[in-house]
Order: C-alpha cells, then sequence, then structure tokens
C-alpha cells in the first residue's frame, strides 16, 4: 500500500472511493497520457507541500521515464508561476 493511501486508512469508504478515482483519473492513460497525469499530480503535490504524495509522484516519473532534471523543471515551473501569483495578485 502505497504510503500517501495509509493516511486514509482510518475511513475505509473515503479510501475506496479514492482509489477508484485514482485509478481513474490519475493512474491510467485518458485524454492525457500516464506521463502528464504523473506531471501534474507531482506538481500539486510539490505546490501543496505534501511531501508523502510528492515523493510517490517522483517516484512515478522515473519510472515513467522522465530524468532528475525532468522533475527538477515542473518544481521550477511550480516555483515561478506560484512566485508571480503570489506578488501579483
Amino acid at each position: 500500500v502505497p504510503a500517501p493511501f495509509e493516511d486514509c486508512g482510518r475511513s475505509p469508504t473515503f479510501v475506496q472511493d479514492l482509489y477508484i478515482n485514482f485509478k481513474r483519473y490519475v493512474w491510467n492513460d485518458g485524454t492525457l497520457d500516464q506521463r502528464e497525469k504523473a506531471a501534474i499530480a507531482f506538481a500539486v503535490s510539490f505546490f501543496m507541500r505534501c511531501p508523502q504524495w510528492a515523493h510517490f509522484f517522483s517516484r512515478r516519473m522515473e519510472k515513467l521515464g522522465f530524468t532528475e532534471d525532468g522533475i527538477i523543471q515542473v518544481q521550477a515551473v511550480v516555483s515561478t508561476c506560484s512566485a508571480y501569483n503570489t506578488f501579483f495578485s
């Protein structure tokens, strides 16, 4: 069981719903492929400062062929966009 899912273990109904939606919308190909979805999920978890999910998705990105530089570039995009949104909103 991936560590981020363990945090939800106290609510079986929530875990079941999360897993079904996770598998459908995050894990499998759809309009977006698995690489795109993994990068988006990593970006969101990095932005939200959720280390368990950020670690999980950075490992997923590596398995899907991202290099360390590619992961760092995603972090740079998130950091740059969030900085501009904070200071110029």
